[in-house]
């Protein structure tokens, strides 16, 4: 258990904020824009916290059922997926001036997002078929 808490450290939280970073870095030098609808921390913040969730669950399914670790990976990738296209479809709707800069914003990070989620599922995967 605590070898999975140093793989949500080693991966998740210094690849969202290296993302963060890198993301904020070039939209700042090659757009200028000042009025977004939400600010990148908050999209990353909201993308990532959604991630420390998913790969929890999908932690605590491999522990007590361990044939169902991948649908519950498919089950809470899905969920995620659905949870971001809500923010998109909710960006669209709004009467916002950047409609498309914000969209790409949240899609850069949910696919940022989902590389650590995607590593960490399949470590558990494996480790769940070596016990079987």
């Amino acid at each position: 258990m605590i070898n999975f808490y140093k793989d949500i450290l080693r991966y998740v939280v210094p690849l969202g904020l290296i993302a963060f970073v890198i993301h904020s870095f070039l939209f700042s030098y090659y757009f200028n824009i000042e009025s977004l609808t939400y600010s990148l921390a908050i999209i990353y913040t909201i993308v990532f916290m959604i991630t420390f969730v998913n790969v929890n669950l999908v932690f605590v399914v491999s522990i007590f059922w361990q044939d169902k670790t991948g649908f519950a990976f498919m089950f809470v990738g899905m969920i995620k997926m659905i949870l971001i296209i809500f923010l998109v479809v909710k960006l669209r709707v709004s009467n916002a001036e950047n409609i498309t800069i914000d969209a790409i914003n949240i899609v850069v990070a949910y696919l940022t997002s989902l590389i650590p989620e995607s590593i960490i599922s399949i470590k558990l995967l494996k480790d769940s078929s070596l016990r079987q």
